[in-house]
């Protein structure tokens, strides 16, 4: 049985596979998503915010589906607010900077 550690590995690992593919131009990013056809906005660095959703599992990391953020979390639902492992802040604390600047 794996644990959350091996899964963790295997997810960035598979990042790094697919980060070197694109800068060896064995995978192109395009502008739009595969499943709504829709051009996001673009980010900080002129891209299209598009992400490479691993759909046949992180063991196969260039098997890639181009999504959008929208689509990408359809099919990788993220807990939010704190149950979020990667939150900075409770859910009472955004609460109370919410209410400063209301």
């Amino acid at each position: 049985m794996k644990n959350n550690a091996d899964d963790e590995s295997l997810k960035i690992n598979a990042r790094q596979i697919v980060a070197r593919a694109i800068k060896r131009g064995q995978l192109n990013r395009p502008d739009a998503c595969e499943e709504c056809l829709d051009v996001p906005t673009r980010g900080s660095d002129g891209r299209a915010t598009i992400h490479a959703h691993h759909h046949a599992g992180y063991h196969k990391p260039l098997e890639v589906k181009w999504l959008c953020p929208a689509c990408h979390f359809r099919y990788d639902p993220r807990e939010k607010g704190a149950r979020n492992g990667n939150a900075k802040l409770t859910a009472s604390q955004v609460a109370e900077i919410r209410a400063r600047h209301t």
